[in-house]
């Protein structure tokens, strides 16, 4: 499973325009221009309309490394 954050653009009825952000999963990652437009659709079901993709992130499937810990320090010697 890949958990992404999906930030996007949309006309809002109150302002004109709107910004929000959702969680997705999916059975593989966000590969194509194809992918995308299933999410812009996803999100138009939902009531949202002119939306806009602006960015997506993928959830690390692993916690981050502890500061100072062996993965995260820079070389030595130089």
């Amino acid at each position: 499973m890949f958990r992404y954050y999906i930030s996007f653009s949309h006309q809002s009825p109150v302002n004109g325009f709107g910004i929000g952000a959702a969680d997705f999963t999916f059975d593989g990652p966000i590969s194509s221009a194809d992918d995308v437009a299933a999410i812009r659709a996803d999100l138009a079901r939902q009531g949202y309309s002119n939306v806009a993709i602006l960015g997506f992130s993928r959830y690390t499937a692993k916690p981050n490394p502890q500061r100072n810990s062996a993965d995260t320090r820079a070389p030595r010697g130089r």
